[in-house]
């Protein structure tokens, strides 16, 4: 009930009924894993409905407080995909990497379906983030008519100029669910960006209006936050002079609910607003933006920021296109190739396991589009490859 209050855009109540429950679940009254499991199961994802982080993160501690008193039993399995979403928003995409993809193997080697959300739809979204599309289309394959893939999906035909796929995924979607509730919000955003790439404002700009009547229906800050940001993109493609103001205040919204890369795509459509009456703070706002894609490793966008600054005669990256690919344990198992370390050295040196400092010298050499061991030494000799680079 509380999930479903939620999703209907009542969220007040339905987090009372959410903590209720959990704190029955936690608190002793129930003694049935199954039920305490689905409990929990439940009352997170709802927590992540919401985007209420610090919930989660409550809740979590309370779980983890509950499980280690009660002999480390196993109530939630393999599940590993809804927490996720909060550090994928939160830039901490290492950890979010690492707990998809753990959930992914304990589910594959075990042979079982996912509860609710499969984690390769959302290891897809963050493959996506990413840059890596084959990546991402390799794990949607075999899950595209799973409803948790919708966003993904639609995301990966946009990224590979697949417009009209696109918006038939997303309307599709919204066919199903409405588009008078919170799960619709996502998939709103999105079709708002596909229809300004087709070039459609006045389908873009219908699309804005009908995420913020979510928005206001729902009083979330994430929602609202996405709704202006939507809003502004539209104004901005139509010339609209209250763009700037706008996604100013899109980018306010999204610092203070913690999602710096939406704060970053923000700030990148606000230097193009201003591009022709202020060139000058365009090109500051746009090294600020890159900056940040950069440093959580979003390559798309930092390809369209360096390539906007270029255009002006403007210097963008400092260092070499690819090693913004890497996430930070990459770079430092890099500077450790550089050392000249083997695996099981540089294993020793990071207390991860031979195995795991195997796979991360795979993905660096993959990343880097590198040969060997030995170019992936001289790459990090020429460049660095230390947590921040050089």
């Amino acid at each position: 009930m509380g999930y479903a209050d939620v999703a209907s855009g009542s969220v007040e109540s339905g987090m009372a009924k959410v903590d209720e429950a959990l704190a029955a679940a936690t608190g002793g009254e129930v003694r049935g894993l199954e039920t305490i499991g689905d409990v929990v199961c439940v009352g997170i994802a709802a927590c992540e409905l919401a985007a209420d982080w610090q919930r989660i993160e409550q809740w979590g501690q309370a779980v983890e407080g509950w499980i280690t008193s009660h002999d480390d039993v196993a109530v939630l399995g393999f599940c590993y995909a809804c927490c996720s979403e909060m550090f994928i928003a939160s830039g901490q995409w290492e950890e979010a990497d690492g707990m998809l993809a753990e959930g992914l193997r304990a589910m594959q080697a075990a042979n079982l379906q996912a509860r609710c959300v499969h984690p390769s739809a959302k290891l897809a979204e963050l493959r996506i983030a990413q840059g890596r599309l084959e990546e991402a289309g390799q794990l949607l394959a075999g899950f595209e008519e799973l409803a948790e893939s919708t966003h993904a999906l639609a995301a990966l035909h946009l990224a590979n100029g697949e417009t009209a796929m696109a918006a038939a995924t997303l309307h599709r979607r919204l066919n199903a669910i409405g588009d008078d509730n919170v799960l619709a919000a996502p998939f709103l955003s999105l079709l708002v960006e596909v229809q300004l790439v087709q070039g459609d404002q006045i389908a873009a700009a219908g699309t804005a209006e009908r995420l913020e009547r979510v928005a206001e229906a729902s009083s979330l800050p994430r929602i609202e936050a996405t709704a202006r940001f939507a809003r502004g993109r539209v104004a901005a493609a139509g010339g609209d002079r209250a763009a700037p103001e706008i996604l100013g205040g899109a980018i306010s919204d999204f610092s203070s609910q913690r999602m710096p890369l939406d704060a970053a795509r923000a700030r990148f459509e606000l230097a193009r607003s201003l591009d022709d009456v202020q060139p000058d703070v365009a090109v500051g706002e746009t090294r600020t933006a890159l900056a940040e894609f950069e440093r959580l490793g979003a390559p798309r966008e930092a390809d369209a920021a360096a390539a906007f600054l270029r255009e002006r005669g403007v210097a963008g990256r400092t260092g070499p296109k690819g090693l913004e690919l890497l996430s930070r344990r990459e770079r430092e198992v890099l500077a450790l190739l550089g050392e000249g370390l083997t695996n099981a050295e540089i294993a020793a040196r990071l207390f991860i396991s031979t195995r795991t400092a195997g796979n991360h010298v795979s993905s660096v050499l993959s990343k880097l589009n590198l040969r060997s061991r030995t170019e992936a030494a001289a790459y990090a000799v020429r460049y660095g490859g230390g947590p921040g680079g050089k």
